[in-house]
């Protein structure tokens, strides 16, 4: 029975971040910060035996999907590649479920700040190189379910919602909506050119497990030394092209460069060749030659995508600058090809 020095106050609620802690015995969760991130919610968890890292992912990643990509970093382990194993929960599964989402939890390791510089970007070539051959030796071994969502489409693809884009703002007349179709119609005319190449060489660009997402952002450094590779959500079956061109794409956007094309070029060069100085299998005539268009076409997706958010406008008009740079970048081709 209570009595007045005991009131009876709410049901006691249990936290979605305490269920987590007790399928894993990590015993008293003391506090919690966010690591952020894009798509899933990364929670590094304070609990009584130390630190580690809760990731939840979106609907619509399966388990299926989680599975293969748990079985692809055991293997990638094996080849003694810098990545982290999911641990294990108290019934011996490597992952969780909470309402309509999977959870995996990793140790928690320490890292430096994001350094955008030339040599991170140079150090993060070399290990591409061998995650290349990482991921080219397991490839086969099993099927990985393609990802419902990721950074990549076709150029046809691309068209296709660029336009859908495009017919959601023709009735828009204020002076957002006219600046994101202006985009819009830039997007497609680089697209002609792109769908060009892509009908022409796409048989003829090697195919292989890519990480589909590797940058700085995703690669843990520690005292300088890559500890580990992080985010493997994107990982799928596609040209090796695309991964080369997305991950020097976002290093010439984020790094303060001089304006010239030559030295622009120059620091693509530098990429390409401590990639190939670890990579089994170096670039072809081919690649080499559609790299410029290949990185051009990184940023459309992004401004494709917005097809299916909520307010196109605002997206599209949110990577103005990296069109630009797309444009740049198609502009000065024959600078690469000289070099």
């Amino acid at each position: 029975m209570l009595t007045p020095d005991f009131p009876p106050g709410e049901r006691a609620m249990v936290s979605p971040y305490l269920l987590i802690t007790l399928t894993y015995g990590l015993g008293t969760l003391t506090t919690i910060h966010d690591l952020g991130g894009a798509y899933n919610l990364n929670l590094v968890l304070h609990t009584a035996i130390g630190q580690y890292v809760a990731r939840i992912y979106r609907p619509w990643v399966t388990a299926e999907r989680l599975q293969a990509l748990q079985s692809l970093k055991y293997d990638l382990y094996t080849l003694n590649l810098p990545v982290i194993l999911p641990c294990p929960t108290c019934t011996g599964t490597t992952y969780t479920t909470f309402e309509d989402r999977m959870v995996e939890m990793e140790p928690f390791l320490h890292m430096d700040r994001v350094n955008e510089a030339l040599p991170s970007y140079l150090h993060a070539a070399t290990m591409l190189g061998q995650l290349h051959n990482g991921l080219r030796r397991v490839g086969g071994k099993a099927t990985i379910p393609a990802p419902h969502v990721a950074n990549y489409a076709p150029p046809e693809t691309l068209q296709a919602w660029i336009l859908h884009v495009q017919q959601q703002l023709q009735h828009a007349t204020h002076l957002q909506a006219t600046q994101a179709q202006a985009l819009c119609t830039t997007a497609l005319i680089l697209l002609e050119t792109i769908l060009g190449w892509w009908h022409n060489h796409k048989t003829r660009l090697p195919q292989q497990l890519i990480h589909g997402d590797y940058g700085l952002r995703n690669i843990a450094f520690y005292q300088g030394k890559i500890v580990a590779l992080l985010d493997f959500d994107f990982v799928a079956q596609r040209e090796r092209l695309f991964e080369l061109a997305y991950t020097v794409f976002w290093m010439l956007y984020r790094l303060p460069l001089a304006p010239s094309p030559h030295t622009m070029w120059k620091h693509v060069q530098q990429f390409i060749e401590h990639y190939q100085k670890t990579s089994l299998l170096s670039l072809t005539d081919v690649e080499h030659a559609l790299l410029p268009i290949a990185m051009a076409r990184v940023p459309l997706y992004w401004i494709a995508e917005a097809a299916f958010l909520p307010n196109p406008v605002d997206v599209v008009l949110q990577y103005a600058t990296h069109l630009a740079l797309a444009q740049h970048l198609f502009n000065e081709q024959e600078v690469w090809l000289k070099l």
